[in-house]
C-alpha cells in the first residue's frame, strides 16, 4: 500500500490497480467499504479502456478481433508511482505487449490522489502516445462504507444530485452483462435518490440521459 496524510486524512492506496483501498480521518473513522466478499471485494477499481461489458466479450478493430475483460484490464495492472509526496501521490500505466493484445492502442494513464484539508482529490489522465485515434472510456468505481461514519442509519442516507434526474435508467442483463434494450422510470425524486438494498439487486442503475455533472452521498 502506498499512503498519504495530511493530518486531517490517510488515504491508502493499492499499486494494484491504483486503488483506493482506504480513507480515513484523524480519528480513525472509515469512509470505503470494507470490501466483504460476501458482497463485493473491491474498493474503487478505475475501470479503462471501457466501462461495462462487450457483447461476448470481444470487439473487432480494423478487421481484427481482440478480447477484453469487464471493465477493462486497469483494474488488474500494476501501476508505477511516478510522484510521491506526503499528501499526494501519482501513480501511471502504459501500454505493453500483454496490454496491446486486448487493446492495440499506445497509451499513458496516470492517476493522482491528493489531499488538501478534509477533501480527497482523484484525478484521471489518459494520454493517447501514439499516432492514430484512440477510443477509451474511463470510470471511477468508489464503493463507499454505508452507514457512513456518525451519519445516522443506513436508512437516513440520501443520494443528492446537482440536478433533478427525471429520466429513466437503463439495466444490465445478467447473461450477457451488456444492455437491456428496455428503460425503467428513474428512481430518484427531483434529485434525491433513497439508496436501498433491493434497489440494487438488479446490478446498477446506469443513466444515459444525466443532467448532472455532481453529486453527495450523506447521512443525517
Amino acid at each position: 500500500m502506498v499512503a498519504i496524510t495530511n493530518g486531517t486524512l490517510t488515504a491508502r492506496i493499492h499499486p494494484l490497480g491504483a486503488e483506493l483501498w482506504s480513507l480515513s480521518d484523524a480519528n480513525g473513522r472509515e469512509y470505503m467499504t470494507d470490501g466483504d466478499p460476501a458482497y463485493w471485494t473491491g474498493h474503487a477499481p478505475l475501470l479503462f479502456p471501457i466501462v461495462g461489458a462487450l457483447n461476448g466479450g470481444t470487439y473487432r478493430l480494423e478487421g481484427e478481433e481482440h478480447a477484453l475483460a469487464k471493465h477493462g484490464f486497469a483494474r488488474k495492472s500494476w501501476f508505477a508511482v511516478v510522484e510521491r509526496r506526503p499528501d499526494r501521490v501519482r501513480f501511471e500505466l502504459r501500454d505493453n505487449e500483454r496490454s496491446r493484445t486486448a487493446y492495440p492502442f499506445a497509451f499513458a494513464l496516470t492517476v493522482e490522489f491528493a489531499l488538501s484539508g478534509s477533501t480527497l482529490a482523484a484525478t484521471a489522465t489518459v494520454r493517447n502516445a501514439g499516432d492514430r485515434t484512440m477510443p477509451f472510456s474511463f470510470g471511477f468505481h468508489p464503493a463507499f462504507a454505508w452507514p457512513l461514519p456518525e451519519a445516522g442509519a443506513k436508512e437516513a442516507h440520501r443520494v443528492i444530485f446537482a440536478e433533478n434526474e427525471p429520466e429513466p435508467i437503463r439495466r444490465i442483463d445478467p447473461a450477457s452483462a451488456t444492455l437491456l434494450p428496455q428503460s425503467e422510470p428513474t428512481p430518484a425524486v427531483g434529485n434525491v435518490l433513497v439508496p436501498t438494498a433491493a434497489l440494487f439487486e438488479k446490478d446498477a442503475l446506469i443513466w444515459d440521459r444525466l443532467n448532472s455533472r455532481a453529486l453527495s452521498f450523506v447521512g443525517e
